[in-house]
């Protein structure tokens, strides 16, 4: 995902924040992209600090562990 408006969205209106499943020092910010005809969510990996990568997904990882929730 290359709109940086919407990783800074995704990053203040986080709807979901997660520690990464292998790493618990990453933090994920999701955030609803579009409801319809699909709901897509973006997901952001944070690490120190910095973004790592953002990309749209269909649920939060298996594993991921849930530490703030809207």
């Amino acid at each position: 995902m290359s709109d940086v408006e919407e990783i800074e969205q995704t990053i203040r209106r986080a709807e979901y924040i997660c520690t990464d499943a292998t790493d618990s020092a990453r933090l994920i910010y999701y955030r609803t992209f579009r409801r319809r005809p699909e709901r897509w969510l973006i997901k952001v990996v944070v690490d120190a600090g910095e973004v790592v990568t953002a990309y749209r997904v269909k649920r939060i990882k298996r594993g991921e562990m849930t530490v703030w929730q809207r």
